[in-house]
Formats: C-alpha cells, structure tokens, sequence
C-alpha cells in the first residue's frame, strides 16, 4: 500500500483512543487553539526525528539527493522543535503531550519521506491559516503568523528543492477549520495518554477514494463508514483549491463524482451536505488530498482565485 493510500485510508479506531473528540464548541478559546496548534506540531516534530534518526546522508546520497538536501531537513526539524517549546512554555499547565504515533510507509525511504514532509507542511500551513482568525490574544496571533510564514517556506521547499515540482499551488494557500485539517492528521497519531485535553474538533470519518491520485475530469467513488448516499439527501464533493470551493455531485448509487477539470496544485476534497464553506455544520466526511502538480510553463495566475 503507497503512502498516500495509506494516509486517506487508515479509519477513526485511532481516533477513539487518541484524544478527546467531541462536536467543537462554538467558540474555540486561544488554549483550546493552541492546544490544537500544539497537537500537529507533536505530530511534526516526532516525524522529522524520527526520520532523520532513521535516514543518514549516505541514504539520502543513495536515493538521488545531494547532501544538503538532509541537511535543510535537519534545520526543518529544528523549527519544529522551537514551535513545540514556544507552544508549550505558552500553554504551561495546559501544554498537551506528546502521543505514539504511527508513520507506517511514509518512513520506507527518504523519497517516501520527503513527500510526507510536503504533506505535513502542506497541512500545517492550511490549518494555521484557518486558525489564526480565531485568536483574541494578538500576541498569540502574531506568533501563529510567524509560524504560518515558516510553514509556507518549508513546504516550498521540499516541494520544488527535493521532489523538482511547484513551490506554490497558486496565488492563495488553502485555509482549514480545525476539524478538517485534524481529519488528515489524525490516521498518524497511535495513542495518548490519559487525560488529553478536548481538541476544539469535531469527529469526522475518514474519507476513502477508490483512486488516490485521479486525474483531471475522472469519475471516482467517494465512501466513508456507514455512508449511505441513497437515504434522500443529497451529498456534494467539495473541491478545497486555493480560496476557492468547487461542488460536484455525489451520485446517490455508489457514491460517485467527477473532478473538476481546472484544479491545480496540492487540493482537498471532501463530503459536504451543503454547497457552502467546509465547517463543522455541513462536513460529513474527513478530507482527502490530491496533489496535481504543474510544470513553470503552467498559467497560474486564475488557480485558487476568490469566488
């Protein structure tokens, strides 16, 4: 199983055990915020020691990359470890811990690697973003914007230094609520201890495509635990790219939609019960993500604008 199947496949047992999963409260506190910020950057943290404990430089040589390239890793690393310190010393009592975490394949090799590190900055980025609105503390909001920028630089990198495509989707990045950017992260974590604090998160199934990587204009198979597409309602595949939000139907006999065909960069699709903004209210799966990556002679200059 490739590593992105197993990202968009792996359910929500993981979930139950992990943290404290309940419908989000209307209104988030910055602890709350930070706890969640804290959460992901856990999950980063433990991904890039984890890694580079495991790959040397002769791997890293040996896979096709120079020697820098582990290197910046290295430095990439040691940021995150900075976000979990200044997270934590801020939260002080009411710092959340460390879990047990589970990579599985993103850890084979450091091809495999390098293009989960896109996938956790790509994320990281996307769920700052939706969540640095929601502080009352400007102090707090400065910090996640600095953390925002840095976050936005490393998944440029790793995306067009080491993997040699797009350093960008397009002239906007993707925000997240809270809940939907926890559904791509969650599959990673393993166990916590007793005790973790409710996450401001809503408990969202994990979302299963019947093709991981489908091209531009595919009709592919949406599903999820207990879906069930023919009760009467009519369910929608929401389109994430840029600022932008595209709906195509969700045939009601299988669970079937088409993909856009102007979608470009890293997108995220998941199954709403309405065509308005992915929220707790109208998302009914988790997310999913789908790379579509373009070469410098792509326009991308219409990619992700408003609506």
């Amino acid at each position: 199983m490739n590593m992105f199947k197993r990202f968009f496949l792996v359910g929500l047992t993981a979930l139950a055990a992990a943290v404290s999963a309940a419908p989000a409260p209307s209104a988030a506190t910055d602890i709350q915020i930070l706890q969640f910020a804290l959460t992901l950057e856990h999950i980063e943290n433990t991904f890039y020691n984890t890694a580079l404990a495991k790959f040397t430089a002769k791997d890293f040589e040996n896979a096709g990359y120079p020697d820098w390239v582990r290197s910046r890793f290295v430095q990439i690393a040691g940021h995150e470890a900075t976000h979990v310190k200044y997270l934590t010393e801020t939260l002080g009592s009411n710092a959340v811990p460390f879990c047990e975490y589970d990579f599985g394949t993103s850890l084979d090799d450091p091809t495999a690697f390098a293009k989960m590190s896109r996938v956790f900055e790509t994320v990281g980025t996307s769920a700052y973003l939706g969540g640095a609105s929601l502080l009352q503390n400007k102090a707090y909001l400065t910090a996640a914007a600095s953390i925002l920028g840095v976050e936005i630089s490393q998944a440029g990198w790793v995306s067009s230094s080491v993997l040699k495509v797009q350093p960008w989707s397009g002239p906007f990045n993707i925000p997240l609520a809270a809940s939907a950017a926890f559904s791509l992260a969650q599959p990673f974590i393993k166990s916590c201890p007793p005790g973790y604090p409710q996450l401001p998160v809503k408990e969202l199934p994990s979302l299963t495509l019947s093709n991981t990587q489908p091209a531009l204009g595919d009709t592919i198979n949406l599903s999820f635990p207990n879906a069930d597409f023919n009760n009467g309602t009519q369910y929608y595949a929401a389109w994430l790219d840029g600022l932008t939000v595209q709906y195509t139907d969700i045939n009601a006999n299988g669970g079937s939609t088409k993909v856009p065909n102007n979608l470009q960069g890293i997108v995220y699709v998941a199954i709403v019960s309405s065509k308005e903004t992915p929220s707790d209210d109208n998302l009914v799966s988790g997310l999913a993500l789908i790379a579509y990556d373009f070469d410098s002679k792509t326009n991308n200059t219409v990619s992700g604008s408003p609506v």
